[in-house]
């Protein structure tokens, strides 16, 4: 592994990995796409129960969000464009539209700076997602984000960086009150 690679083999558990429910947040990867395919995943957390992550699909750029099980609560933002074999740095803009657990978001990708994509999230995870999955770098391994790929799923270029950036956690009403 080169100096700064991220392991693939790490695994985090709910408790001591970035906590992004009900909370604005932006997320940024240093990556190098590989010379032949770049598809894997390079944060995943939780499983297609419920859960998110940035993959690489068809060497593009995709977010995935999955707020329950259920179909018409599972969202996914991809890059129009396949990205080339090199350095390149995603980001994704996650701006939660607050006032309950579990509201909506607004999401936007970048890929190099410039808007690769942007999209509406109708529900957010809400709460804590199940700990089967847990959160890795560089592999979705256990029940996956999508049935679309097999575990593992591990990304095969170099991840130099990850930063998640959390925004203060908005007042949430409690819902027994």
């Amino acid at each position: 592994m080169g100096e700064g690679q991220a392991r693939s083999d790490e695994r985090f558990s709910r408790y001591s990995f970035a906590s992004i429910t009900n909370r604005s947040w932006r997320m940024t990867a240093d990556i190098v796409v590989p010379q032949k395919s770049g598809d894997g995943a390079i944060v995943a957390q939780g499983s297609r129960l419920n859960g998110w992550g940035l993959v690489m699909l068809n060497d593009k750029p995709t977010f995935m969000n999955n707020a329950s099980i259920l179909d018409r609560y599972r969202t996914r933002i991809a890059g129009s464009e396949a990205l080339n074999p090199s350095a390149h740095q995603i980001t994704v803009d996650f701006a939660y539209d607050g006032g309950k657990r579990g509201a909506g978001a607004t999401v936007q990708l970048l890929v190099d700076g410039a808007q690769a994509a942007t999209g509406r999230i109708s529900r957010t995870i809400g709460a804590l997602m199940a700990s089967e999955g847990g959160a890795s770098i560089a592999r979705d391994y256990g029940t996956t984000l999508s049935a679309e790929y097999a575990s593992p799923f591990t990304y095969p270029g170099d991840i130099r960086k990850i930063v998640i950036d959390l925004k203060p956690t908005p007042q949430v009403p409690n819902e027994n009150e």
